[in-house]
């Protein structure tokens, strides 16, 4: 997932990885929650990254990593940093970005039901593929976004985050594989990775 990618365990496992196996070539996919899981069943990837939120499918294995959370971000021109008051009513007036909802339907369908549920019926102006696009829609002030708070360690100068007090959404990073790959150099990237757990 990019946009867990920034810091904590990928960056942290990976470097110290490849520091004691250089001979083993590690290949990336970015690629969405949902999607992976289907990779790793189907043995198109040993293993992966990404948020989860219901029970594993079967024969999968996980390590929680840490938890990540739904901030609210907006243009720096609101000057709404460090706002510690902040409740979804207040935001009934406000145009969003949102995110497509093919990209991961799962996260997108729990998220604006929390919305919803809050009282907030999002009006959505434009619709972006991912948090990295939403984020530069945000700056460029067409609309407010519920982004990852993972994303705060490469937010734009242009962008503020700020919590949501009546929005208790939670981003659960998992490291993920199948059981049954119990190859050696899996076996060695999940022994670092388990030293960069959070929670």
């Amino acid at each position: 997932m990019e946009s867990a990618s920034w810091m904590g365990a990928f960056p942290k496992a990976v470097q110290t990885y490849r520091t004691k196996s250089p001979r083993v070539v590690l290949e990336f996919v970015p690629l969405f929650s949902q999607l992976q899981l289907s990779a790793i069943q189907d043995e198109q990837l040993d293993a992966g990254f990404c948020y989860v939120f219901e029970n594993l499918p079967r024969g999968l294995s996980s390590i929680r990593l840490r938890t990540d959370r739904v901030l609210l971000a907006v243009p720096r021109s609101y000057g709404w940093k460090g706002r510690k008051d902040l409740r979804l009513a207040d935001l009934k007036h406000e145009a969003f970005v949102g995110i497509q909802r093919s990209s991961a339907p799962l996260y997108i369908d729990r998220l604006m039901k929390s919305i919803l549920l809050g009282g907030l019926s999002p009006r959505i102006v434009q619709e972006a593929i991912d948090e990295t696009t939403m984020l530069c829609l945000v700056s460029a002030g067409v609309g407010l976004g519920f982004v990852n708070s993972a994303n705060e360690a490469r937010k734009s100068q242009f962008v503020d985050f700020v919590a949501v007090q009546d929005l208790a959404f939670h981003l659960p990073l998992h490291f993920v594989w199948k059981k049954e790959n119990t190859t050696v150099t899996l076996t060695h990237f999940r022994a670092i990775v388990e030293r960069y757990v959070e929670n």
